[in-house]
């Protein structure tokens, strides 16, 4: 199954109120708009984050330690994992740099490059609400 028929699926599942697994970045450094502790719910089985305006989890394109398609965030089976996509910027985990995909805990700490951006992975199940 491709990646967006699992992401369209997903948002099926999230207009229709099903219980589905999400997780939760909190921002815990400035981030154009995001001030630290604010938070961004993600509900989609596959997001990409960067500068790109394609990402799902975006960042300002003034911010040039993160690459245009930094890493992934992926969810299988209620697991998350992170995989670096950049080649130029390295992507840390709970203070290590990942050279592949690494899975990811609830409270794992993502950092963007040596001195990025830093975000705090929170998972947990949620009921979305129905139309």
């Amino acid at each position: 199954m491709s990646r967006a028929t699992q992401t369209i699926g997903a948002g099926f599942k999230a207009l229709g109120g099903a219980s589905m697994s999400a997780y939760t970045l909190e921002f815990l450094t400035q981030s154009g708009s995001r001030r630290p502790g604010t938070t961004e719910t993600i509900v989609v089985p596959h997001a990409e984050m960067g500068r790109d305006r394609t990402c799902a989890i975006r960042f300002d394109s003034s911010e040039k330690t993160v690459s245009r398609k930094h890493a992934s965030i992926s969810s299988e089976g209620g697991q998350y994992f992170i995989t670096p996509l950049s080649q130029t910027n390295q992507t840390f985990v709970n203070g290590a740099a990942i050279n592949g995909r690494v899975p990811l805990t609830n409270g794992s700490e993502i950092q963007l490059s040596s001195s990025g951006r830093r975000m705090r992975c929170l998972a947990a199940q949620t009921k979305t609400s129905t139309m």
